[in-house]
């Protein structure tokens, strides 16, 4: 198999701005523009260097990042070299043993369609500058799990790694053992559940931006300003898909509120800034050390997101782009009135 290993979010060219977060009606041609190209259906059709130099052709953009930066083939051959060295890796026994793997858990990808549709649509009511960009679905070998690129005529490309979303159907942990990226508390999310909200994730992050400080009440509400448009971009999703939690883990969660927000001020931790003491409140973890066992990692995201829900909440007024803008954490904290649930 092709030997990268490593997981990473490529958001290398996001082109569009926030400027206007007010809800405005969707355009009824949004939707028809949707296109998914299944890069690896169409790959595995290709029998001849000509219908391989066709396909690039068509998608130059995202072929020269697949085939040389994703999958690092020789470029050095000419045309017939590069379709000889793609044949060699996709000739591959564990290539070909994943591509099947891929087939069986995605015979179609007629579900993303509807879903992306109705993300996007759900976006452009407050971010009516998005365009609809074109989805490529692919086989990464473990690289990529979704990324997006500038893609022709400057428009945007994403790229789907389907093989990054097999759930039960692959034991993660033994792609890499001793990776730490290949953990449960990373994988248990990489199931097609999960697709549209890693998507929406791409162009949360940028719209978001970095914490607007080091101390964790900036990275716990910045997180949860995140988790609060992730929401309202994906209204169907359950808070669980939001948070990328288990169900016992949102629950303990929502049970525990008020232990957690008492744990985070007995400790002084909203204004610390070292991250070996607030890494695993606020980053994924298999724990939020301190807490029960039963407790998650990213315990700190979660009040952040309530914080966010209850400063939205006293100010419905506030557009997205608005909360977005607002950088003064302790600004956010005293005028929502955050008083956690106590159960």
């Amino acid at each position: 198999m092709l030997k990268h290993i490593l997981i990473f979010v490529f958001a290398g060219f996001i082109l569009h701005s926030c400027q206007n977060a007010q809800r405005n009606d969707v355009n009824p041609d949004f939707a028809s523009s949707l296109s998914i190209v299944d890069v690896y259906k169409e790959l595995h059709n290709i029998k001849s260097a000509d219908e391989w130099k066709s396909f690039y052709e068509a998608h130059p953009e995202f072929s020269k990042l697949y085939f040389e930066n994703i999958l690092s083939l020789d470029t050095t051959q000419g045309s017939s070299g590069f379709y000889q060295s793609w044949q060699q890796a996709s000739r591959d026994s564990g290539f070909i043993a994943l591509g099947n793997k891929v087939l069986k858990v995605f015979p179609n990808t007629d579900f993303l369609k509807r879903d992306f549709e109705k993300l996007f649509k759900e976006m452009q009511t407050h971010f009516p500058e998005i365009k609809m960009p074109t989805f490529y679905t692919l086989i990464s070998d473990f690289t990529y799990q979704v990324f997006i690129f500038e893609d022709k005529n400057q428009q945007d490309g994403v790229g789907i790694s389907l093989d990054m979303f097999l759930g039960d159907a692959i034991d993660y942990k033994m792609v890499a053992p001793d990776n730490t990226n290949f953990s449960n508390y990373f994988t248990r999310s990489w199931n097609k559940d999960h697709i549209t909200r890693k998507v929406a994730n791409l162009y949360i992050d940028e719209f978001v931006g970095t914490p607007s400080g080091y101390k964790m009440l900036d990275i716990m509400l910045n997180h949860g300003k995140s988790l609060y448009i992730a929401e309202k971009f994906l209204p169907e999703a359950n808070d669980t898909i939001i948070m990328e939690f288990s169900e016992s883990q949102l629950d303990w969660c929502k049970n525990n509120e008020l232990p957690m927000w008492s744990f985070f001020l007995d400790n002084n931790l909203f204004y610390e800034s070292s991250q070996s003491k607030i890494g695993k409140y606020i980053n994924p973890s298999p724990n939020s050390p301190g807490m029960p066992t039963e407790a998650p990692g990213r315990t700190g995201d979660y009040i952040g997101w309530q914080i966010i829900r209850a400063y939205m909440k006293r100010y419905p007024e506030t557009s997205l782009n608005d909360l977005i803008k607002m950088n003064d954490s302790q600004m956010i904290l005293e005028k929502s009135k955050y008083k956690p649930k106590q159960k």
